[in-house]
């Protein structure tokens, strides 16, 4: 628009510089020329008035502009100081969590070290007691073989005591036996003897008999019970050699 007005106005100075310039030219163009002045000044002062509106406009329009772009950087750099100081917090938030975190991590590292030693120290331990019981189960296998052992010779000797006691009581009771038989002699012939009405001298001699016949059997008695004694001592020699033999 302005540069269309600037060509009129510039037009009009041209076609007046040119009529005045060019000699005989008719006084009405000199008239015309005047009117042309006042219209070529009327419209440069149009120009001019409608540039400075133009102007004015276009610098308000500019001036608009840059204060609406100002607003908006101004709003954009107050969002961008707000987000930079949301951001900020963030990181400072975040950077807490990180060596909170950092921190937590530490102890756990501490606590898994610390588990850690526990852990090894538990597992010697436990070697250590399994050794002491395999330690003690050795000697417990062995106190059970010697205790089995032990148990064993008891019994062998309570075989043997018991086989003394009745070997004992057996011969208990042939000294009862013959202990009878030999009160039952005595008090036969001291009722013989007693006995007066019978001839002494008979007696004595039928008496001395008997006695003799008695003791013959007695002897005889005596001397069958001796060695079967003697077979039984064999057999238990034999028997207690042959014991003491395994038992070696």
């Amino acid at each position: 628009m302005r540069a269309h007005s600037a060509l009129i106005v510039l037009s009009l100075f041209t076609t007046t510089a040119f009529a005045a310039a060019i000699p005989g030219i008719d006084t009405g163009l000199n008239v015309r020329d005047g009117k042309s002045k006042r219209d070529g000044e009327a419209a440069l002062g149009n120009y001019e008035i409608h540039k400075s509106y133009e102007d004015h406009a276009i610098a308000k329009r500019d001036d608009e502009a840059a204060l609406g772009s100002y607003e908006i950087h101004k709003s954009y750099d107050e969002k961008t100081k707000r987000d930079n100081e949301a951001a900020l917090g963030d990181y400072k938030i975040h950077k807490s969590y990180d060596e909170k975190a950092k921190r937590d991590d530490e102890a756990a590292l501490g606590n898994y070290e610390i588990h850690k030693s526990y852990d090894e120290k538990t597992k010697r331990d436990n070697e250590a007691a399994l050794g002491d019981y395999k330690i003690h189960k050795s000697y417990d296998e062995k106190a059970k073989r010697d205790d089995e052992a032990a148990l064993g010779n008891y019994e062998i000797h309570k075989s043997y005591d018991e086989k003394t006691k009745r070997d004992d009581e057996a011969a208990l009771g042939s000294y009862d036996i013959h202990k009878s038989y030999e009160d039952h002699a005595i008090a036969k012939r001291d009722d013989e003897a007693a006995l007066g009405s019978y001839d002494i001298h008979k007696s004595y001699e039928e008496k001395t008999k008997r006695d003799d016949e008695a003791a013959l059997g007695n002897y005889d008695i005596h001397k069958s019970y001796d060695e079967k004694t003697k077979r039984d001592d064999e057999a238990a020699l034999g028997n207690y050699v042959i014991h003491k033999y395994y038992d070696d």
